[in-house]
């Protein structure tokens, strides 16, 4: 397993477990008066968990409520009122946030799969796909990082899936993504389907979209990658 950093204070570690045990009590035990505050606002926070220091997140009774809190805010009632694009107390882009929790997960999270559905989360599809770019176009190399099961993943695989893709930069990426094995089912399976589901729709499915020469484009990049 990974090895947590003892340069984390047990005072520091305390008191994150003290906030996130208030925070989770108060989501289990009094779901009503959270429900004035944004689901965005409310992910926004518990990512400064995961910034706040190395790897404190690892440290088991922060890492237990962090799991905690992942599957109030994964649930059917408050996933679909998640709205990254709404403006969020505290911080000046939801965008420039969730860098910083990517910087963190590629040099701190050992693959932690907790860790790995936060970063799942604002890749939905009903959210920016400048989200989504920030991982398949800037950070290919930690596609193969977010190895969550798709037996063990919280958010509905639907919402991976639907609405179907439609930046064509993204379909790009997809295509190069699976041509050159950045992502396989062994070792990234949520988002080998992602890629083989949205470029099969774009390729097989909607033709009466006018992008016919983004098709014929992805077709020969798929048949130089198939003759190499």
């Amino acid at each position: 397993g990974a090895k947590v950093d003892k340069n984390v204070s047990p005072q520091t570690v305390a008191r994150v477990t003290s906030v996130l045990k208030w925070i989770y009590a108060v989501e289990i035990w009094r779901p009503a008066e959270m429900d004035s505050m944004s689901v965005s606002l409310r992910l926004s926070r518990i990512y400064c968990a995961f910034i706040a220091g190395s790897d404190l997140f690892l440290e088991k009774p922060v890492h237990h409520y962090l799991a905690g809190l992942l599957r109030v805010l994964t649930s059917h009632k408050l996933i679909h009122k998640m709205d990254l694009e709404e403006k969020i107390p505290g911080i000046t882009s939801f965008y420039d946030l969730f860098q910083e929790v990517l910087d963190h997960y590629e040099a701190e999270s050992f693959g932690d799969p907790v860790f790995a559905q936060y970063v799942l989360l604002p890749l939905q599809q009903k959210h920016s796909p400048l989200l989504r770019r920030g991982i398949w176009e800037e950070r290919r190399k930690m596609l193969r990082t977010l190895r969550v099961p798709l037996e063990e993943l919280l958010i509905p695989v639907e919402n991976f899936l639907y609405p179907e893709e439609t930046d064509h930069r993204l379909l790009q990426l997809y295509s190069v993504a699976l041509a050159t094995k950045a992502v396989v089912p062994t070792w990234s399976p949520v988002m080998y389907l992602v890629a083989v589901h949205h470029l099969n729709r774009f390729l097989y499915v909607s033709h009466e979209d006018g992008n016919l020469a983004l098709r014929h484009n992805l077709w020969a990049q798929i048949l130089a990658h198939r003759d190499q």
